[in-house]
């Protein structure tokens, strides 16, 4: 079969939130409120002055979500890299390019 049909996906805007915890992660949610797949979705991190930071781990990339789904994603990185302005951005066969900065870490109660 041909997978020329991909081409023809309805394009999806996801929607993206990535917050830093403590210890050097940054926890991203990725939300899916379309009626269409979202195939292929990328995330990279990248600091302020626009370089990828490397090494980072994450928990999953390359991924999909269906119509109405989400995931959350970890991203580990050193501790000691600032991420003071690091943006998440996110690239996908039919997601629209969106980025989100890193907010800052989440007060414990």
């Amino acid at each position: 079969g041909s997978l020329r049909t991909l081409n023809a996906l309805p394009q999806v805007k996801l929607e993206l939130s990535a917050v830093r915890e403590r210890g050097g992660q940054v926890d991203v949610s990725l939300a899916n409120p379309s009626s269409s797949m979202a195939l292929n979705t990328k995330l990279t991190l990248v600091d302020a002055q626009g370089h990828r930071v490397l090494p980072v781990y994450y928990s999953d990339n390359y991924l999909s979500i269906p119509p109405g789904g989400s995931r959350r994603i970890e991203i580990d990185v050193d501790p000691q890299v600032p991420l003071n302005g690091a943006v998440v951005y996110l690239h996908g066969w039919n997601a629209v390019s969106v980025h989100e900065k890193v907010s800052a870490p989440r007060r414990r109660r």
